[in-house]
């Protein structure tokens, strides 16, 4: 398996806004030496280049290639796309895109991204393509370059601290005209839990049945789980506060059967019956 670091540059594309709304992203390969060594499993991280504004930039992202480079013309759901994020003349680089399942997302220093300070400062990262080069989309991960970045995302990041508290909350509940009114769910958040619950677990299964996506389907189930809220968003009034100890990773079917009536009690029911069918086995 390779890996990769994928930079986008704010002033050309809104890119914050499409790992925002998207799980699954189509990202433009422009040499073909990279669509040949490019494979479903690869691991990606992707890089927020300075650009004309303020904001820190490094790594906000990290997924796995789910989808082989193919011609975009070949792509069933073109809205995956997101042309419309595409700004003033500029266009995609390339005609071949692969699919990637965004894992992890942090889109700022508080949330945990890996500012290019870090790699600078870095021993090994500062040596690497992306801080070498600078310019160009696709660059090429060394092993030990990949270890390195995934070290930094996972422990030695120093902008981790104030994610890590069990008491970490963000703002929900909004509602925002995005295509049509719909209640905001804060991605941060949802992604921080799942973190949180694969670095104490080991995997990522539904907290009911214990059904795991990876091990069913591969690499597409990879990463794959739904999120609900305990106490549901839509009892809750304007601008709340929800807790990682509010979200529960569910599959579809338990997640479906949770909101078949009362969410809480319904929760609590099925738990306490897979619990049971557990133990007398």
């Amino acid at each position: 398996m390779n890996s990769w670091i994928l930079q986008g540059s704010p002033d050309q594309f809104d890119i914050n806004e499409y790992l925002t709304i998207a799980d699954v992203i189509y990202w433009s390969v422009p040499y073909q030496k990279h669509v040949n060594q490019m494979k479903i499993g690869d691991q990606v991280f992707i890089w927020r280049s300075k650009g004309k504004s303020k904001n820190s930039y490094g790594v906000i992202a990290y997924g796995v290639i789910i989808f082989e480079p193919i011609n975009r013309n070949l792509i069933s759901e073109k809205i995956q796309l997101y042309d419309n994020l595409w700004k003033g003349d500029y266009e995609e680089k390339s005609e071949t895109k692969i699919g990637i399942r965004i894992l992890n997302l942090r889109l700022s220093v508080e949330s945990g991204m890996i500012t290019s300070d870090d790699f600078f400062n870095d021993e090994i990262l500062k040596n690497s393509q992306i801080i070498k080069s600078r310019t160009g989309t696709v660059f090429h991960l060394s092993e030990t370059e990949f270890n390195r970045i995934m070290e930094y995302w996972n422990e030695l990041n120093p902008h981790n601290s104030k994610i890590e508290n069990d008491e970490y909350h963000a703002s929900e509940g909004n509602i925002s005209i995005r295509r049509h009114l719909i209640r905001e769910r804060n991605k941060t958040l949802r992604n921080h839990a799942i973190s949180k619950f694969l670095n104490k677990n080991g995997s990522i299964y539904c907290e009911i049945c214990g059904f795991n996506f990876e091990k069913t389907y591969g690499i597409l189930g990879k990463g794959f789980i739904e999120v609900h809220h305990y106490e549901p968003l839509a009892k809750k009034k304007g601008n709340s506060k929800s807790k990682f100890s509010d979200l529960k990773l569910l599959c579809a079917n338990c997640h479906r059967m949770v909101h078949q009536g009362n969410p809480i009690e319904n929760y609590l029911k099925l738990e306490n019956a897979f619990k049971a069918n557990f133990y007398s086995e």
